[in-house]
């Protein structure tokens, strides 16, 4: 049997961070996002152009504070037993400026878990890179990064998470929805099973 290679996502599928970001950046610049709108930098509740929106967000994501968002429990047990049968890689949508707050968290909860980890920025591809990993599953709660991953012809797609920026339907792109990690590992063993010799 063929050994799995699984890319997983970082942020609200290893750890709760979205929440953070929003309940931060809220009280530090006055702004009024709410979850269900926090992924559209578009949306006139940021206060502000989308440049300044992201250099905002990266104060965030380099506070001290942000590092110490631990992990979901769950992530943790599920993501060390998956790396006993297959190969995981991180590919996250983190801006490679914060590598050092990624790396230290992945040693602190994940040491020797993942392969390789990639920083892909807001505007890179995951599907381009799960393509390049030969990866063919991605876990991951954003929606846009699955629908990139379907048209780079990853076969197995993980919606994550029960989340308010998340819609009912995932339009025409198929996917598995998980709601947590104990489901992820259910579908990852289907699709183990459904692989050829």
């Amino acid at each position: 049997m063929e050994r799995l290679i699984l890319a997983v996502d970082c942020d609200d599928v290893l750890l709760p961070s979205q929440e953070h970001i929003v309940n931060r950046y809220n009280m530090q610049w006055g702004a009024r996002v709410s979850l269900e709108n926090s992924y559209n930098a578009a949306s006139e509740t940021w206060e502000a152009d989308p440049a300044i929106i992201a250099e905002r967000i990266y104060d965030i994501q380099l506070s001290e504070e942000y590092g110490e968002i631990e992990p979901f429990p769950d992530a943790v047990e599920a993501c060390r037993r998956l790396a006993e049968q297959y190969e995981l890689h991180l590919v996250t949508a983190r801006p490679e400026r914060i590598i050092s707050v990624t790396t230290a968290m992945l040693n602190r909860y994940f040491s020797g878990i993942f392969n390789k980890i990639e920083h892909i920025g807001m505007s890179g591809s995951k599907g381009d890179v799960c393509r390049s990993l030969e990866a063919s599953v991605l876990i991951d709660d954003n929606l846009h990064h699955l629908e990139r991953a379907a048209q780079c012809d990853v076969p197995h797609l993980l919606w994550f998470g029960d989340y308010p920026w998340q819609s009912d339907s995932a339009g025409e792109v198929e996917v598995v929805r998980c709601r947590d990690w104990y489901e992820v590992e259910a579908e990852i063993g289907r699709i183990a099973i459904s692989q050829p010799a």
